[in-house]
């Protein structure tokens, strides 16, 4: 029996510029590597999905994440978050490390990063 891929679509989200911040990109890491979507995996596959992401404020300290949903073939859905407390240059680009999934559905996998905001 041959082995079972699931094909990730990467949707990057338009974030409203109240949050003064830029989705840049989305990756599935697996095995200490970024893979772009689509990406192939199998089911038993464990991954995580890390978003990239700038803000376009000053640099000053300041509390930022990023939220995510992933849908599985079934419809189903998990939800995720990483915040973290940063002082960043403007134009840094910084990786949140969303959510841990484990592959244990055939099909097709949407990972949709739906907002990138900050802490006041």
């Amino acid at each position: 029996m041959g082995e079972t891929l699931n094909t990730w679509s990467g949707n990057i989200i338009s974030v409203p510029a109240a949050y003064k911040g830029t989705i840049t990109k989305v990756v599935i890491r697996k095995d200490s590597s970024d893979l772009t979507a689509p990406a192939s995996l199998k089911v038993g596959d464990s991954c995580e999905l890390h978003a990239f992401g700038k803000l376009d404020a000053s640099s000053v300290a300041v509390k930022c994440g990023m939220r995510a949903t992933v849908i599985k073939p079934d419809g189903s859905s998990l939800t995720g978050q990483y915040q973290m407390t940063t002082k960043q240059d403007p134009g840094q680009e910084l990786r949140f490390p969303i959510m841990n999934i484990a592959i244990d559905k055939a099909g097709m996998w949407t990972a949709n990063v739906v907002e990138y905001y900050t802490i006041t």
